[in-house]
């Protein structure tokens, strides 16, 4: 079983092990590895901690086992989210990383990235080929990323919030998409706001977790379910469902 979970101080000295690997570090530029002493990782932590959720960290394990991690990091300024997904060699090519940086897409969607950007070492296919696979699209690289002198050794690749999103159809001012993944920590937060939302389901109020927004996406998806997600066209924000129960023959009710 994946299990990818927020990281934690207890877990850094697994990323420190992960970073002093060459195998994992040589397309970022540490052939050798990255060796980090005892203060650094705690300094380091200390800037995901104090950066949540704007920046976020997580591990990556399979069966308890440790694998390696992912991250996002989002420009305010810029509603643009910088993504990264590292594994360990025997982790690799069984689709751990698609899951993980899939995950971490999600996370950064939710916390208010319109798009997310990576800039693979153009050696390595790999990388390119998964996050092609993903959705992200090469581009020109942003003048703000570029370096001072010389041209980027890096290529730059982007995936826009709504290219994850399957527009059905549209109004004026909302675009009406089939229910993804992507955002399910929007739909979490829907469902847990007590005061507008969750005293109407049932009356049970109870506090709904993500693995169980993610079961009723997927449990959507696979009934062909007459529901949609809405999002605003000119900030690309959730507002919430629609829904049509009971269909039969074409009528159902809303």
């Amino acid at each position: 079983m994946i299990e990818i979970r927020q990281t934690a101080i207890d877990d850094i000295r697994d990323v420190r092990r992960l970073w002093a690997d060459g195998d994992v570090m040589r397309f970022v530029g540490f052939p050798d590895g990255l060796r980090q002493s005892d203060e650094d990782m705690r300094a380091w932590y200390g800037w995901i901690e104090r950066g949540r959720p704007a920046i976020n960290h997580y591990c990556i394990f399979e069966d308890g086992v440790y694998c390696g991690e992912t991250f996002y990091n989002i420009d305010r300024e810029r509603g643009s989210a910088a993504m990264d997904v590292k594994l360990f060699g025997f982790a690799r090519g069984r689709g751990i990383a698609t899951k993980a940086l899939s995950f971490a897409i999600g996370e950064a969607f939710a916390n208010g990235a319109e798009k997310v950007w990576v800039d693979p070492n153009p050696l390595n296919a790999k990388a390119v080929a998964l996050y092609g696979r993903l959705g992200f699209v090469r581009k020109d690289m942003p003048e703000y990323l570029k370096p001072e002198s010389g041209e980027p050794s890096s290529i730059y690749m982007e995936l826009r919030r709504e290219q994850v999103l399957t527009q059905i159809f549209q109004s004026a001012n909302i675009s009406f998409v089939s229910v993804s993944e992507a955002l399910t920590y929007d739909y979490l937060a829907m469902v847990n706001d007590e005061e507008n939302v969750n005293r109407f389901i049932g009356g049970s109020r109870k506090v709904y977790t993500a693995e169980q927004e993610t079961e009723w996406v997927r449990g959507k998806l696979e009934e062909k379910a007459a529901v949609w997600s809405m999002i605003v066209k000119k900030t690309g924000g959730f507002i919430g469902n629609i829904e049509f129960m009971d269909v039969h023959d074409g009528v159902g009710e809303l």
